[in-house]
């Protein structure tokens, strides 16, 4: 096996384990966010907007990574940039949370850091498991090739299912 290939299925897990760690509570930290200037059932209606649209954006920015890849940037270069950016959004959600401070403005910072979480994740979509399959010789390197992908999908789904255990959990951990 070619040795990055081992760095691009940890790496997947991982962005894959901070998507949906912050998907498992996204919602309930935007009806948190809202009650404090509308009724609950209100919050409730627009924090599911809100999380919709991040999903969609999320699923349609692809389209643009993929373009950035073959047109612009390349692949590596495309992740790489991306994944500043999906970086920047976590960065900026979590200074969003901030609430020691009387009068902070929350949402709008928060809603900055989905948006670029949306465009992160989104634009590197297309390009990883391509760039992985790059990295090998083909014809000689076919078997190999072929157990990538596998174990690519499955670090994909590794990274879900521990996050969708685990974020639950550390909701309940005192910080």
């Amino acid at each position: 096996y070619p040795w990055q290939i081992f760095f691009i299925i940890i790496t997947e897990a991982c962005e894959r384990f901070s998507f949906y760690g912050m998907n498992a509570v996204l919602t309930l930290y935007l009806v948190e966010q809202f009650k404090k200037t509308m009724p609950t059932e209100e919050a409730e209606d627009l924090s599911t907007v809100f999380f919709h649209l991040f999903k969609f954006l999320s699923f349609f920015t692809p389209l643009f990574g993929a373009a950035l890849s073959d047109s612009v940037f390349g692949k590596f270069r495309t992740i790489f940039y991306l994944s500043l950016v999906y970086a920047l959004g976590q960065i900026v959600l979590s200074v969003g949370a901030i609430t020691i401070v009387e009068n902070y403005p929350s949402l709008p910072i928060s809603f900055a850091g989905i948006f670029l979480i949306a465009v992160g994740t989104g634009g590197i979509k297309p390009c990883v498991v391509s760039l992985g399959a790059d990295q090998f010789k083909v014809p000689e390197q076919k078997t190999e090739m072929a157990s990538y992908f596998a174990m690519f999908y499955a670090s994909i789904n590794f990274g879900s299912l521990i996050s969708t255990i685990v974020t639950p959990y550390l909701r309940q951990v005192p910080c």
